[in-house]
């Protein structure tokens, strides 16, 4: 059920204003019962009273209307609209927090590509210098072969 709230706004502001109180008269049973406003007891609306439902329904039904004065209704027009603001701001944060944790991704993927290329360079590196470790030994090998060959002749 879709809830015009400016149009319940406008006519709770152009109603007589509450607090309204339920009345129930046993005197007059064609319209004992009623919504009454002000020290004077106003009657603002008159519930009629044929019979045919409970007096505990009828005495609800008044009390339920009542209870929906206008200064209630504009309270609660008040806390959907604070509510409404609330949501919408934590919609807001939300979708900042999504979006930085959007960039915090990326990020991270970069620098772990960074860090992989690192890695690799490492290794390569690490082969580099086991190669020339290798090489170093093998001329070590020459020379002394070289040194020997010298002697001997």
């Amino acid at each position: 059920m879709k809830i015009d709230i400016e149009e319940l706004k406008r006519l709770a502001e152009a109603a007589t204003p509450g607090p309204w109180e339920y009345d129930y008269d046993d005197q007059d049973l064609d319209t004992c019962n009623g919504i009454l406003w002000g020290t004077n007891n106003y009657a603002i609306a008159i519930l009629p009273y044929d019979g045919q439902v409970s007096d505990e329904k009828v005495t609800a039904t008044g009390n339920h209307i009542a209870a929906a004065n206008p200064a209630a209704i504009l309270a609660l027009i008040e806390q959907h609209e604070a509510a409404h603001s609330e949501l919408l701001a934590t919609r807001d944060d939300n979708h900042s927090m999504m979006l930085e944790i959007h960039n915090l991704r990326i990020e991270r993927d970069e620098l772990l590509a960074v860090l992989k290329s690192i890695d690799d360079a490492a290794k390569t590196s690490q082969s580099i210098i086991g190669f020339a470790g290798k090489l170093m030994g093998m001329l070590k090998q020459a020379r002394a072969a070289i040194a020997n060959a010298e002697k001997q002749s």
